[in-house]
């Protein structure tokens, strides 16, 4: 028993070696670690996942709980690099969403970016726990308050250095969820957002075309259908609804 259980605590120190090394090599000193060493930490990130996956989620949450409290300790220490502790924070925020616990992240993100404003890598990590939130709120069919998380991404898009993609991401996120709730006229809006701002991209406004497209058809106004099936093959010929657009145009039924 004690062979195998060493053997997996070799084995498990190996496969999550990534986690616990790299930008935490300052936790090979004892100060960083404090009682827990990298096998402990591999130890905790095994169970924890096996945890989840058997359903126990209070033990899976001990666990993350124990491994956040690693990386804080780290997140604590007065030597730590810059880049150090933007992955010691990604990756208690990465937890953290784990748990479900979002509003803790976003503190925690903004709390850091109120320094450290043009980080990008904290921007975007706190879009996407705020992405999550929203798609947490929604699955639970709540999706008012879903709608209200992704928005908060369009309001800190100007505040922080965001990747581009989320600003026509989210409003198509957004335009889905009206959707999903029988609002198609509020959704509609939201698609000719993305066309009106984002006319650099390509796929965004081709799909937000599309989207406009399937919806006049349900109400078979032809015309309109037919009006942005077109608008995707004139300015967007080398988008990917390129194909679709024209196949949709061959099956849409003479006025």
């Amino acid at each position: 028993m004690y062979i195998l259980t060493s053997l997996k605590k070799l084995f498990l120190t190996l496969s999550v070696i990534s986690l616990v090394s790299g930008p935490y090599a300052l936790a090979e000193s004892e100060e960083t670690v404090g009682s827990l060493d990298q096998a402990e930490l591999a130890m905790y990130y095994f169970e924890a996942n096996i945890a989840s996956k058997l359903g126990n989620e209070e033990e899976s949450e001990a666990y993350y709980q124990k491994i956040i409290s690693y990386h804080t300790s780290i997140l604590n220490n007065a030597n730590l690099t810059y880049d150090q502790q933007i992955q010691t924070l990604k990756e208690i925020g990465r937890i953290k969403n784990i748990c479900g616990c979002y509003e803790e992240t976003i503190q925690l993100y903004k709390d850091f970016l109120s320094n450290y404003p043009q980080n990008s890598d904290i921007s975007n990590a706190l879009a996407e726990t705020f992405y999550l939130q929203a798609m947490q709120y929604a699955n639970k069919n709540q999706v008012d308050l879903g709608i209200d998380a992704a928005l908060s991404i369009l309001d800190i898009n100007d505040l922080y250095s965001l990747s581009r993609i989320w600003p026509p991401f989210i409003k198509d996120y957004v335009a889905s969820l009206y959707i999903a709730e029988g609002d198609a006229e509020t959704a509609l809006y939201w698609y000719q957002r993305i066309i009106s701002d984002h006319p650099d991209f390509k796929h965004w406004p081709a799909l937000a075309h599309f989207s406009i497209a399937k919806y006049h058809l349900r109400r078979k106004d032809y015309k309109k259908a037919k009006e942005h099936l077109q608008e995707i093959l004139s300015d967007y010929p080398d988008s990917s609804w390129a194909e679709p657009a024209q196949e949709k145009l061959r099956s849409v039924p003479s006025e």
